[in-house]
């Protein structure tokens, strides 16, 4: 250890939680070590307390563990499966999955979520391993001291995130063992998570992209078998952050393959629909978005508006996002926000209702919403205005803007306001799959079935 290089010591920690999660594939653990090194993975944001936390957390984890599994110890283990499918809970059930579990249905296939068959992975775990652990701890603890001091990092922190989930999960799926499972948590498929997965029995772990992603540290190395993703793009991004991909499909909304009288051409009577991403509204000292910390949000909404005044003639709609709680309140505050422009605030009455005025829209404008790259899948221009600064969704494409105040979101806007852009819509598909040319529900339907029909030919 002592005369070891710097490189090397990720690889000591990294063999070390192999040994402590009885797992032999390196590679995943690296990944991990790397993954949960990082800042935003924090316990605490001051670096020393953040260290004492860590710290605390390595010494109690097992302890955590066996406490937890007492209390779930009546937990029995259920017989395996074809495939479960992850939905959570109703409502993304019938937004995602509804129509390929009817597809599915002659297979032996559980759905996972509340209410549903199966429970949702939780902090659940095995009595032995628990206790394994807890003698494991005390014995490596002066190993991870020594290479942290010596390294200068906080190895404490990674290694009780990484114990942890894969743990809960390798428990999760030996109590639900399955061939396939099927996700719409993409960005939750980490490398212990994968590695939990397989060593469970498990045969392939396919993952549907359910939004945008950047590029951040909790997408780095996530694993899968098979990543069913909007375009190009979002599959360069995480091969840019290390993930490991065996095969992929590029796949449109699977919303949009749901319904498909969204795709409908219909009169355009919206000019402009500007979609909200978040108002700071409170009610009972409960947020829906903090306005301090996302000024860009401001921003977007003061431009909006300063463009509603100069625009009077337009047809302007501002398309609320779905709000769980306070919807009504919600309305009437953003009502009171645009009191003084002309602009129609248009309230989410179901899942569908942003997508109708899509259809009804020349224009569509959007910060970072998901809901732009979907209405690109519809035929529809869709403008990034990157009042953040952050993420350029589109890169440089020309509805992609460079924002640098509010003259520059006003000339996008008025640019291709009475164009049809068909040409530069076409030009988005390196973004995102025209849902017109892809069934989503089809794709995977078919590689469920080659899957396990390789799977039963073993």
């Amino acid at each position: 250890i002592f005369f070891s290089k710097k490189k090397n010591y990720g690889r000591i920690i990294s063999n070390l939680l192999c040994i402590i999660n009885s797992s032999k594939n390196k590679n995943l653990a690296s990944l991990s070590i790397k993954k949960y090194s990082d800042t935003s993975f924090r316990f605490k944001k001051n670096k020393f307390l953040n260290l004492f936390v860590s710290f605390i957390f390595f010494l109690l984890i097992g302890c955590f563990m066996l406490f937890k599994s007492l209390i779930n110890y009546a937990q029995r283990k259920n017989k395996k499966v074809d495939i479960v499918v992850n939905s959570r809970n109703s409502k993304i059930h019938d937004q995602f999955f509804s129509k390929l579990t009817k597809k599915i249905s002659k297979y032996n296939f559980k759905i996972q979520g509340e209410n549903f068959d199966y429970p949702s992975i939780e902090n659940n775990f095995n009595i032995t391993s628990s206790l394994r652990i807890i003698l494991l701890m005390f014995k490596y603890l002066p190993l991870v001291i020594i290479i942290s001091i010596i390294s200068r990092t906080n190895y404490f922190q990674s290694l009780v995130r990484s114990i942890l989930i894969y743990n809960r999960t390798f428990h999760h799926f030996n109590s639900f063992p399955t061939i396939i499972y099927l996700t719409f948590e993409d960005n939750a498929c980490s490398p212990m998570f994968y590695d939990a997965f397989k060593n469970s029995g498990g045969y392939k772990l396919l993952a549907y992209q359910n939004g945008l992603r950047f590029r951040e540290k909790s997408l780095f190395g996530n694993c899968f078998d098979h990543l069913f993703c909007y375009g190009e793009s979002s599959l360069k991004l995480y091969r840019n952050l290390n993930a490991k991909i065996i095969n992929y499909n590029f796949v449109p909304s699977i919303i949009l393959s749901n319904n498909i009288s969204l795709l409908k051409k219909k009169k355009e009577i919206i000019d402009i629909l500007f979609i909200d991403e978040g108002l700071p509204f409170s009610a009972n000292k409960k947020y829906t978005y903090n306005f301090v910390k996302e000024d860009y949000l401001k921003k977007y909404i003061n431009n909006i508006i300063k463009f509603s005044k100069s625009n009077h003639n337009l047809n302007l709609v501002f398309q609320l996002r779905p709000y769980d709680k306070f919807q009504e309140e919600i309305f009437t505050y953003a009502k009171s926000i645009f009191s003084n422009s002309k602009i129609k605030i248009n309230k989410c009455i179901d899942s569908y209702e942003t997508y109708r005025k899509i259809q009804l829209s020349k224009i569509i404008v959007t910060n970072q919403s998901t809901i732009g790259i979907e209405a690109l899948s519809m035929g529809k221009t869709a403008i990034f205005s990157n009042h953040s600064g952050k993420n350029r969704i589109l890169g440089n494409h020309p509805f992609q803007l460079n924002y640098k105040g509010y003259k520059s979101f006003e000339q996008i806007i008025t640019k291709f306001m009475k164009k049809k852009n068909n040409k530069l819509i076409n030009q988005t598909s390196f973004f995102v799959t025209p849902a017109k040319n892809v069934n989503t529900n089809d794709i995977l339907f078919k590689k469920i079935n080659e899957y396990l029909k390789i799977n039963n030919n073993k």
